[in-house]
């Protein structure tokens, strides 16, 4: 059986990837989590205390 790449623009990152089904699972999997803790990052109210005062 031979391998069939596949292409893919992400939605999440812009990239274009072109690779077999597996490949392009993991870099969706991984780019999701990445955004996940970026907004986390950002939300977050240790990291970024809100003055509530306003």
């Amino acid at each position: 059986m031979t391998t069939r790449n596949i292409q893919l623009n992400c939605p999440h990152c812009r990239w274009t990837m072109v690779g077999t089904r597996e490949e392009v699972k993991e870099h969706l999997s991984e780019c999701i989590t990445a955004k996940i803790e970026r907004v986390r990052a950002t939300t977050d109210p240790v990291a970024f205390p809100m003055d509530r005062t306003i």
